[in-house]
């Protein structure tokens, strides 16, 4: 049994070594700096796929950098999510050049105004309004300040939200969170980086639509992951995060982007339907270790959907 499992391991991360080279190939990122709004200045890095020729703008998904962190440190996640779909993935940082992105709605709602002004002059691909709209959120800090700025946006009304362990979560002035169609939230079982597990993706579950949420709560803790000091709050990026950064190795948080990638491709297309529903997610094939969570189940029962361990070769 042990055997076989190392076998399938190797296998596995010689695929996965491979995939960079060929997949990414396809992938546009460009950065745009100096994007001036009416509460300050803004910068952005947008990703889509180059072969998907007509209606490549049906979806927005706009992604608020972490603390200390560039629209550059997302690239890898990026292509994961846009890769064959019709896509756009941005990358906003509201507040560059200064550490905090925390509690910072006014800003993060301000450059997201004006990224829906001016799509489609700075997107060639995005000719057209977005048909499945715009799902807002970001990693860490700005996954906050997205929840806080949701009310002040103005010139669209969000879809969805994609947060990546968004802390502090709060718990007051929740209605427009509440409020949205759909939600997708990513913790840890075990709080990393200065970032208290019960107050960031599980809290952000917890305080939403009770009617159409997903919540992923990856296993970074116990003996039964091998890994666990690499896969931390950080695995989300490129490189890991300053002051973080030693602990997220390439090999154990590549399983981490391209899980995300993969159900953020799904949590697109439950948007693009109006609701969550438990059947979107299970077809995603990974070597993440995690358990899922949908809409009223709550995360501190033994009601869990469905639980991925690393013995198991796939999801389904």
């Amino acid at each position: 049994m042990k055997r076989s499992l190392y076998v399938r391991l190797f296998l596995a991360a010689c695929q996965a070594a491979l995939l960079p080279a060929f997949a990414i190939a396809s992938i546009n990122s460009t950065t745009l700096t100096g994007l001036t709004y009416p509460k300050g200045t803004g910068q952005i890095r947008f990703h889509f796929d180059t072969d998907i020729i007509d209606n490549a703008c049906e979806t927005v998904i706009l992604l608020g950098v972490g603390t200390a962190m560039r629209v550059s440190d997302y690239d890898k996640l990026g292509a994961e999510a846009v890769r064959e779909t019709s896509t756009v993935f941005i990358m906003t940082d509201h507040a560059p050049n200064n550490l905090v992105k925390q509690s910072k709605p006014e800003q993060y709602a301000g450059l997201a105004d004006l990224i829906a002004q001016q799509l489609s002059t700075w997107i060639t691909v995005c000719r057209k309004p977005p048909k499945n709209g715009y799902i807002v959120g970001g990693h860490s800090a700005s996954g906050q300040s997205a929840i806080q700025g949701l009310a002040l946006i103005q010139n669209f009304k969000p879809a969805g939200y994609l947060g990546l362990d968004p802390f502090a979560v709060p718990q007051t002035n929740l209605e427009a969170y509440q409020n949205l169609p759909a939600t997708m939230n990513w913790g840890f079982q075990t709080t990393t980086c200065a970032v208290t597990a019960a107050q960031a993706g599980k809290l952000a579950y917890e305080v939403s639509n009770v009617n159409s949420r997903v919540f992923f709560r990856i296993r970074n803790g116990g003996d039964f992951w091998p890994f666990t000091s690499s896969v931390t709050h950080c695995a989300f990026t490129d490189s890991g995060c300053p002051g973080c950064g030693m602990l997220s190795r390439e090999t154990n948080t590549r399983p981490v982007r391209n899980t995300v990638g993969q159900a953020t491709q799904a949590f697109v297309k439950a948007v693009a339907k109006g609701r969550v529903l438990q059947s979107d997610f299970l077809g995603i094939s990974t070597e993440l270790d995690f358990d899922l969570f949908v809409n009223q189940q709550p995360v501190d029962s033994d009601e869990v959907l469905l639980r991925r361990d690393p013995m198991i070769p796939a999801l389904v």
